[in-house]
């Protein structure tokens, strides 16, 4: 299974306008347009995602790590939760709410930002703005 995401597309040309880098690690990868997690989805049916992105820019006053993102589903509502440190364990933070989920396998959604997650992106976008739609595609065939 995996997660096919670009996160939000304007934020990475301002990084790259910038001077700035970005990069993916701890196995999470680009796939043209999109950065690509591999995953599961849970018991519960949540989907957990491993893998990470960093936007780098402005000589490291910027620094911006997205890592290990997970859609948590409970009770018909569905948020991305995303880690913000690299240490296993470390803090997480709720980024966005997923809302028009479509389908299972493929699911296609959208994600507005919460407070928190506008806040992670430097105060940039506003709470409730669109992040990127996401696609989580599982089976043998993704």
């Amino acid at each position: 299974m995996k997660l096919c995401w670009s996160i939000r597309q304007s934020f990475e040309r301002y990084v790259l306008a910038a001077g700035g880098t970005v990069s993916c690690g701890d196995g999470a990868r680009r796939e043209g347009d999109v950065f690509v997690f591999d995953g599961e989805r849970t018991a519960e049916g949540s989907y957990r995602f491993t893998g990470s992105v960093r936007f780098e820019a402005h000589g490291g006053f910027l620094d911006v790590l997205i890592a290990d993102p997970m859609v948590e589903c409970a009770d018909g509502d569905a948020r991305m939760m995303v880690a913000v440190s690299p240490e296993p364990g470390g803090r997480r933070v709720h980024l966005a709410r997923v809302v028009d989920l479509a389908g299972t396998e493929p699911a296609v959604a959208n994600l507005r930002l919460t407070v928190e997650g506008a806040r992670l992106l430097g105060d940039v976008y506003s709470p409730g703005d669109l992040l990127d739609p996401l696609r989580i595609e599982g089976g043998d065939d993704a």
